[in-house]
């Protein structure tokens, strides 16, 4: 699945390729992970400008005018396409066409990207949202039982953090991740959310270099500990693996365990 650095440069991508532009066509090729009838979508967004693309959480968010926008979740494998009309795309989920003579493709072999018109506003704060603050982390943290990779990861809580950068976050701020939550001492809870923004932000940077204004690419190369690649930290530290849980866990003996 792309990880938030790895979509928020996509949604920069096609908000550089297409804004201001006129949705001229809509072609809905499978319509079974889309919220509404096909002739919905083109309805209301059909012959619609298209403002700003931004990301929410694990979705990137086309705004048109009027207040209508469109959801797009890629899923563990989608893509998205640059394409002109006629042009024949492999597993295309639903494709946009502009007055610019351009368009794009999302695409999945295995058919699970979602399509979501004017989807509703979450009342869970993503990462970069306001809501997210060191006051909302702390307060999460005091009151909930799970461990603290766990709790970084669960969506309900906050949105945006996968089981990888949590892993390479929690390495950074020196926490292990089978520490509970509650027992995280306040300056490295402090410390946890001041490392959340930089090492997105950081990784953002590193990802609009390697995309080049494009929608491939994999963050993961740059990551320090969750890595295949890789089997000591930058530090010197060993690279454990822990399968017991549903997706795996890699971290160091340099992490300290809260309990």
């Amino acid at each position: 699945m792309p990880e938030l650095p790895e979509l928020e440069v996509f949604a920069a991508n096609l908000e550089n390729h297409f804004k201001n532009q006129i949705l001229d066509r809509l072609e809905v090729t499978f319509s079974k992970k889309l919220n509404s009838y096909k002739q919905d979508l083109q309805q209301h967004l059909q012959g619609h400008r298209l403002h700003n693309v931004t990301r929410d959480g694990k979705t990137m968010l086309m705004h048109f005018r009027r207040g209508r926008s469109l959801a797009l979740h890629l899923m563990l494998h989608g893509e998205l396409k640059i394409i002109t009309p006629g042009e024949k795309i492999e597993n295309q989920i639903v494709a946009l066409y502009f007055n610019s003579g351009k368009g794009f493709a999302l695409c999945d072999p295995q058919k699970q990207a979602m399509v979501t018109l004017n989807p509703n506003p979450s009342t869970i704060p993503d990462v970069f949202s306001k809501d997210f603050t060191p006051q909302y982390l702390e307060s999460k943290l005091e009151n909930e039982p799970p461990d603290i990779k766990k709790l970084l990861t669960c969506q309900q809580i906050v949105r945006g953090i996968d089981n990888s950068y949590a892993d390479e976050i929690l390495w950074q701020a020196g926490i292990s991740p089978f520490s509970a939550a509650q027992a995280i001492p306040k300056h490295k809870v402090q410390l946890l959310y001041k490392l959340i923004h930089e090492r997105f932000k950081a990784d953002i940077v590193k990802f609009e270099a390697l995309a080049n204004g494009g929608f491939t690419g994999n963050i993961s190369a740059y990551h320090k500990i969750h890595n295949p690649d890789k089997t000591v930290s930058p530090s010197g530290g060993k690279i454990l693996i822990d399968n017991s849980g549903p997706l795996k866990t890699c971290y160091t003996e340099e992490q300290e365990l809260f309990k």
